[in-house]
């Protein structure tokens, strides 16, 4: 009985033994689908808690290698934000140095200089100190009006030129001048005489130097008012026996009537009569201007701005040019004038 329980108790004893031996656990390696060794990334199937998009890619299936390494290329035909490659399907603006051709310009601002958020987005703190068309602020150097505000000279037709109607803002921020058309404008040409205007550019209907009152002269037109610096009146006129001439403020000379002998000046005689019915322009030498006109039975003088005294037509003596010759221009008179003397006056 001694003999049977001691055997036994060794077959007991015999089988711990073994036991111990079996729960010694084997070394861990790649490869045993857990992540125990230093330097491991993953383990077959188990990338731990990353994906794809958890390291930045946009899309894609995050594998492991056989030395339990992650294996990202899946990963890569996506693309991740920071690659230099803009991947507008996913959601990127820009990347790094690459706009996709915008500027701030092609994003309705009016300057700037746009940039790349690290979230591959558009920085647009630059552009955004220059405005944009819609921000209902004026930028005076790019816009005329923004939504319902006016530049200043672009509030009204009035200051605008125009004589009614109203200023709109187009969706381009430029002002729509369309309803002041309809009222006309100083400068397109056409005469408003209900709105005060006396002619426009250079229409100036039927008036002229002469119907305003004046001699003669051109007339033009500044502002849509008359403009008569150009006109001219006499500030001396002589009459002789055939013909009349005066001394225009402009310092030329006009003649009329008879020219046989070349008393008009216009470098025109005859051996028959002539006659001029309107007034002809005297062929003054250039640089000549006269003050004062005499005329005599068939010659004229005349005194010019340096005191000096010209004669023309008919001479027997009377131009004072030292030849019998007929003067049909004004030639100055040849016998000089006293120094302490000059001439003042013609008769």
């Amino acid at each position: 009985m001694k003999k049977t329980v001691l055997a036994w108790q060794l077959s007991l004893l015999a089988l711990a033994g073994c036991m111990d031996v079996k729960a010694v656990a084997p070394d861990p390696e790649c490869g045993d689908y857990l992540i125990n060794l230093e330097g491991e990334e993953c383990d077959s199937w188990d990338t731990g808690s990353h994906t794809c998009q958890t390291l930045g890619f946009h899309d894609g299936v995050l594998a492991c290698s056989a030395s339990c390494t992650l294996d990202f290329s899946d990963c890569e035909r996506f693309g991740s934000c920071g690659d230099g490659i803009v991947q507008t399907g996913a959601g990127e603006e820009c990347d790094d140095a690459d706009l996709h051709e915008n500027t701030c310009e092609t994003l309705g601002f009016h300057g700037g200089v746009l940039a790349c958020s690290a979230d591959c987005h558009f920085d647009v703190a630059s552009c955004e100190d220059y405005g944009t068309c819609g921000d209902g602020i004026v930028q005076e150097e790019y816009e005329e009006c923004d939504l319902d505000e006016f530049a200043t000279g672009f509030d009204t037709c009035g200051a605008l030129g125009y004589y009614g109607g109203a200023v709109a803002c187009m969706a381009n921020c430029r002002a729509d001048l369309s309803n002041c058309r309809t009222s006309g404008t100083c400068g397109d040409g056409l005469i408003q005489s209900a709105a005060g205007e006396e002619c426009d550019t250079n229409t100036l209907g039927d008036a002229s130097c002469h119907g305003l009152g004046f001699f003669a002269g051109a007339l033009a037109c500044g502002d849509c008012g008359f403009d008569s610096s150009g006109c001219i009146n006499p500030i001396s006129i002589a009459s002789g026996t055939t013909h009349t001439c005066a001394v225009l403020d402009d310092g030329s000379a006009w003649c009329w009537g008879r020219g046989s002998e070349g008393q008009l000046g216009n470098n025109q005689t005859s051996e028959e009569e002539y006659n001029e019915y309107s007034p002809v322009s005297v062929q003054v030498p250039a640089g000549v201007f006269f003050t004062q006109i005499a005329a005599g039975t068939n010659h004229t003088c005349a005194l010019d701005t340096l005191h000096r005294a010209w004669c023309w037509g008919l001479d027997f003596g009377m131009l004072g040019t030292d030849s019998p010759q007929a003067g049909v221009i004004p030639v100055p008179v040849a016998v000089a004038m006293p120094a302490e003397r000059p001439a003042e006056t013609v008769p």
